[in-house]
Parts: structure tokens; C-alpha cells; sequence
């Protein structure tokens, strides 16, 4: 895709347990395109964070055993080198984590931490780096700027902070942020204030957005497309309107069904049986099929593909002509 700035191919990521190797990962694809906000959802451990960590080059080899393909502007990431990553990471892409209390350091100031990135990466001036320092708190709306620069983590609120570390990640003015989670710690009126400000930034910017979430609700406020994640594979992508009008996959069905809503009062929330398997206890075929209500034989037999149904990318048998041929 000519306008894609971000191109996921074939994504694995294995790590040795006591097991043997174990796929977090499998094989995963996606496409950020230029200037659009794509939402990855999916439950705790379906390997969402995951993922944006081996996209910012964040899984030593020692660790994990990366394979697939990370295009990013054309170039893969997985072929850079440490240093190469390290002017990558903060500058071209940047990240925003799920807790800023843990991600700001406590022992340094607010100013000292901006401008560590911007003197790291733009070669400007103490003075220069200060300055942008400040217009950066400037344009997340953080009041009295100079005085925040003076400040440390445990003085600002959970917003102000998660505002500071938009700031960081926004100096260098990056072609794509990665936010994690970026409204979990934060109460439902922080969390729109930040929903709002990453909206308004990524116009401002002209950047493109991969929003990791657990919350629908802050998918459906945000993402231009979505991609289910499901035992470290998509299970389901397409644009945000249709994943709420005609969601495909029993998993994202089961997502939507469990989320309250306002419009239909219940006396008790919509579960999924279950949990996500840990990834060296994976089931054979497809890897919902334990949790499914829909579930036939082919099912625990064979693992589904990506199937296209109407412009939707699904890995369900459902869709498939197979689903009927074995229905014994």
C-alpha cells in the first residue's frame, strides 16, 4: 500500500520457557497508513503491548527471537542495529506507556526530562532545548509551563503527567506515536481530556497513530480502523464503523456484547467463558475455539486463515465454505 508509513508482515515473536519456545506472536499483519489512527483491542496477555515493543525495537535478542518484517517508511526495522534504533526511537517513533508515575523518573524534573530527549536527538543548544521544552508543555496545555519545568513526577496529577509524557513524546515532533493504554490509570474525565488532546495533536502534527486499548469505548472515540488481537494473532481488521455494525468474529462479538453501554440497561455485563491461553498451552487449531460458542469439529482440527468477507479481514471458519462441509 503506497501510503502506508508503517507495514507489519508476518510478525512472530518467540520466547524460550521452561516449555520449549513459545509463540507470543504468530505471524501477525497490519498497515498504519500516513496521518490515520489504527486501535489494536483485545483482552490482558493477547499480546497487544507486546507487539508495540517489537515495533520500537524494545526486545533484546537475548530475550526474544523477532522474525517477520517491520517497514517502516520503507525501510524494516528488524534489520537496524542497536544505534540505528536508538535514533529511531524518540525521534521518528515515539511511545507513550500505560503508567506515567513508573515511565517519568522521580529523581529528575519535569524540564530536565524533556529536554534530555530533545538534546538527544536534535543536536540544539541547552537553550534551544529549553525553549522547545517549554513550547512543548505549551501545546499539551499544561498551565504555567516554566513552572512545571522546576517540578518533579510526584508534584503534577495522573493527567498532568500522562500530559508530560505526551510532551516528551511529541518534542521531536515524530511520524508515528505509539500510545499504550494511554487513559487506563486515569478517571473517565481525564481520560476524554487526553482522548481529545491525542486527537487534536495528530491533526496538528499530521501523524499517524497505532491507540493499544482494552477499552472499546476509547477505540470507538479515536481509530479511523481497528485490529482485534486474539492469542497474539489478528483475529479481525477493518474500519471502525463496520467492526461495531458487523463485527465477524465470535471474539470481537463477545467484546462488544461485554462492554455497558448507556442506551440498554442490564443487570449483569456479557462475559467470555474462560481466559486467554498462556502462549506455550495454545490449542490446536484455531485458538478461540475453547472459548467459542459457535465451535464445530473443523475448528480444534485446522486453523483458519485470513479470510476477506465484504472489505473485513476475519480468521474465522464461519466465513469460510469449509464451515458447511463439515458439520459432522
Amino acid at each position: 500500500m503506497s501510503d502506508a508509513l508503517l507495514q507489519v508482515k508476518d510478525l512472530t515473536v518467540k520466547f524460550n520457557t521452561p516449555h520449549g519456545k513459545a509463540a507470543a506472536i504468530n505471524r501477525l499483519s497490519f498497515d498504519v497508513r500516513k496521518g490515520e489512527i489504527v486501535g489494536i483491542v483485545g483482552e490482558s496477555g493477547c499480546g497487544k503491548s507486546l507487539t508495540s515493543r517489537a515495533i520500537m525495537g524494545l526486545l533484546p535478542p537475548s530475550v526474544a527471537e523477532v522474525s517477520g518484517s517491520i517497514l517502516f517508511d520503507g525501510d524494516d526495522l528488524l534489520r537496524k542495529s542497536d544505534k540505528e534504533m536508538r535514533k529511531i526511537r524518540g525521534n521518528e517513533i515515539s511511545m507513550i506507556f500505560q503508567e506515567p508515575m513508573t515511565s517519568l523518573n522521580p529523581v529528575y524534573t519535569i524540564g530536565n526530562q524533556l529536554m534530555e530527549t530533545i538534546l538527544l536527538h536534535q543536536g540544539v543548544s541547552r537553550k534551544e532545548a529549553r525553549e522547545r521544552a517549554i513550547d512543548m508543555l505549551k501545546l499539551v496545555h499544561i498551565p504555567s509551563p516554566e513552572k512545571r519545568m522546576k517540578q518533579y513526577p510526584h508534584e503534577l496529577s495522573g493527567g498532568m503527567r500522562q500530559r508530560v509524557m505526551i510532551a516528551i513524546a511529541l518534542s521531536c515532533n515524530p511520524k508515528m506515536l505509539i500510545a499504550d493504554e494511554p487513559t487506563t490509570a486515569l478517571d473517565v474525565t481525564i481520560q476524554a481530556e487526553i482522548i481529545d488532546l491525542l486527537l487534536e495533536l495528530k491533526e496538528k502534527l499530521s501523524m499517524s497513530i497505532i491507540m493499544i486499548s482494552h477499552d472499546l469505548g476509547v477505540i470507538a472515540e479515536t481509530a479511523d480502523r481497528v485490529v482485534v488481537m486474539y492469542a497474539g494473532q489478528a483475529v479481525e481488521s477493518t474500519d471502525i464503523d463496520s467492526i461495531f455494525e458487523r463485527p465477524l468474529h465470535p471474539y470481537t462479538q463477545g467484546l462488544l456484547k461485554a462492554r455497558p453501554t448507556l442506551e440498554e440497561k442490564k443487570e449483569r455485563l456479557e462475559t467470555i467463558e474462560g481466559s486467554v491461553p498462556n502462549s506455550h498451552e495454545l490449542p490446536a487449531g484455531c485458538k478461540f475455539h475453547t472459548r467459542c460458542p459457535f465451535g464445530r469439529p473443523i475448528c480444534a482440527a485446522r486453523e483458519p486463515g485470513l479470510l476477506e468477507v465484504n472489505g473485513q479481514g476475519v480468521k474465522c471458519w464461519m466465513h469460510a465454505k469449509e464451515w458447511n462441509d463439515h458439520d459432522e
